[in-house]
């Protein structure tokens, strides 16, 4: 990220209170450097492949260097920051590219989870499932609605959707689980960020007709057909975004860039 950049973002991490030996213990400070850093890249604020400058951040923060350097050793262990090795005790820390390899295997793993909380939910007493169905297919339409027309609303169809999912899998998944959800469900919203604007309208009809698939194999207590319907969805959301991302192009992965600079220049 450049200066401006940094400057641009100050006044969102200046929100964060500054460490002190009292009020914010050194876990603690980590703690909220790794939330704030992490929003900021999932968010898009934070550009994917752009450098994560320590210094610059621990001065915006008011944490320590060596706060902001556990944060970022976290972040790199969760993928969402990348770290090279530059010498013997230094590192150097970019923001995590977005590349359809890894947008694949995020997605089959979210949709592997999701499958197992549908067919939890499917498993419920009718009166329940069936209310949970009833929710879903509300926001299935909801959905389709922010999604269609001459001006899609796509800040609502991303928070739409994410309640659609979340109904039913807070409603059938365990702790374990919905630990395991929350913990993946960032790296699919970074994805969400970056492409979904680029999803053509008439998809939001195939992608309600999906949900609605989801919302009565729940509502017949149908645990094998929840948990199917649920993987197809997420099966299908991959090759969509698949296709944008082959249009639209990869973020921040460098490789890939000099690859097709290569290319373009040698045509």
């Amino acid at each position: 990220m450049t200066k401006d950049d940094w400057n641009d973002l100050g006044p969102s991490l200046r929100a964060m209170p500054p460490e002190t030996s009292e009020a914010a213990p050194k876990d603690n400070a980590v703690r909220r450097t790794y939330l704030e850093l992490r929003n900021l890249i999932v968010s898009g604020a934070m550009a994917p492949g752009s450098p994560v400058m320590d210094q610059r951040v621990a001065e915006v923060v008011g944490v320590s260097r060596t706060t902001v350097r556990s944060a970022l050793r976290q972040l790199a262990a969760e993928g969402y920051v990348t770290s090279v090795s530059i010498g013997d005790h230094h590192s150097r820390f970019d923001v995590g590219p977005l590349t359809i390899d890894e947008m694949r295997e995020w997605y089959s793993i979210y949709g592997a989870l999701e499958g197992i909380a549908a067919r939890g939910a499917a498993m419920l007493a009718g009166p329940l499932r069936r209310e949970i169905a009833e929710c879903v297919r509300e926001l299935a339409q909801a959905h389709l609605d922010a999604g269609s027309g001459d001006d899609p609303r796509h800040d609502q169809v991303q928070r739409i959707d994410a309640d659609l999912h979340n109904t039913f899998v807070q409603a059938g998944g365990g702790p374990r689980l919905l630990q395991q959800y929350a913990m993946v469900g960032p790296h699919v919203e970074r994805y969400g960020t970056f492409y979904a604007t680029a999803l053509v309208r008439k998809l939001f009809t195939e992608i309600y007709h999906e949900h609605c698939a989801i919302a009565d194999a729940i509502a017949a207590g149908d645990p094998d057909l929840a948990e199917r319907s649920a993987v197809a969805n997420w099966h299908n959301a991959t090759v969509r975004f698949e296709t944008v991302m082959r249009r639209s192009g990869e973020r921040g992965n460098w490789a890939t860039d000099r690859k097709e600079q290569e290319q373009q220049e040698s045509g």
